[in-house]
């Protein structure tokens, strides 16, 4: 098959020549093998090849995850010969090109999640040839930091350390540990000693929450790969016993029209 749609497409080149270009998107021959490669965390994974009888003239699509990095080569299983290679988005927008070898690449660090075009041409004047000439990708992603040892204690902080019962207020910390195999837990007491207990999903770094009691607060730290983990400082709401109170002025001696109400919290106006 390959071969009927070489001689579709020599018929037409024999009317005009290629010309000269930066990067190379002309593709006779369409596009042959799809590459899927799977990425190494910190170092670069295996090879995955395009198919024995590759052309140059064609692309391969190349799968792609945003952050990861590629290196394309294109491969002569019988000696070093170069190849001109470019890699585009699929709409043909340049990326990255090169000369590249059995043991020289062009690298790309992805910058969306998709699929990629990866030439292949004879040199960067886009000549193209059914002479046998493979291509290939790998890829790296970054390696990931998993948390190790015990993880920091942190400072809590509280938006207000006293008010009416039920009225809200926000906890927050800093000076954490973070990444990979961290988890947090916001716990209550009743003295600043404990006994502690876990508050239902408040499982992030901020909780906004009201209590009917004076009540302490901590943040918990836990590191799963060492089973340590770390308390930060306690923090407390105190509930003050709130009086309400209202005042009415009849500032025109008329009975109350357009008079004024003042409400009173503890004795002040509240705002």
């Amino acid at each position: 098959m390959k071969n009927l749609v070489y001689l579709f497409f020599a018929a037409l080149m024999s009317f005009g020549s290629f010309k000269s270009t930066a990067q190379c998107t002309v593709n006779p021959y369409g596009a042959y093998g799809p590459l899927i490669p799977i990425c190494g965390s910190g170092a670069f994974g295996a090879w995955v090849i395009s198919p024995t009888d590759s052309w140059s003239g064609e692309y391969s699509t190349v799968n792609v995850t945003a952050g990861s990095t590629y290196e394309f080569q294109t491969y002569q299983t019988s000696n070093n010969a170069s190849r001109f290679a470019t890699v585009t988005t699929t709409a043909n927008a340049a990326l990255v090109w090169g000369i590249t070898t059995n043991l020289t690449s062009i690298t790309w660090t992805a910058t969306f999640t998709g699929q990629v075009r990866f030439y292949t041409h004879l040199t960067a004047a886009c000549g193209t040839s059914t002479v046998n000439s493979r291509r290939r990708v790998r890829c790296s992603t970054p390696a990931v930091t998993t948390c190790t040892g015990t993880p920091n204690a942190g400072t809590s902080a509280i938006s207000a350390s006293s008010g009416c019962s039920g009225t809200n207020f926000t906890l927050s910390a800093s000076g954490l540990t973070s990444g990979t195999g961290i988890t947090y837990q916001w716990q209550s007491a009743p003295t600043a000693t404990g006994p502690w207990t876990n508050i239902g999903g408040a499982t992030a770094t901020t909780l906004t929450t009201s209590v009917a009691a004076n009540t302490f607060y901590r943040l918990v730290t836990n590191c799963t790969p060492s089973g340590l983990s770390n308390s930060s400082s306690v923090v407390s709401y105190s509930v003050n016993t709130c009086v309400g109170s209202i005042t009415m002025t009849d500032s025109y001696g008329d009975g109350w029209n357009g008079a004024t109400m003042t409400l009173n919290v503890n004795g002040s106006p509240f705002q």
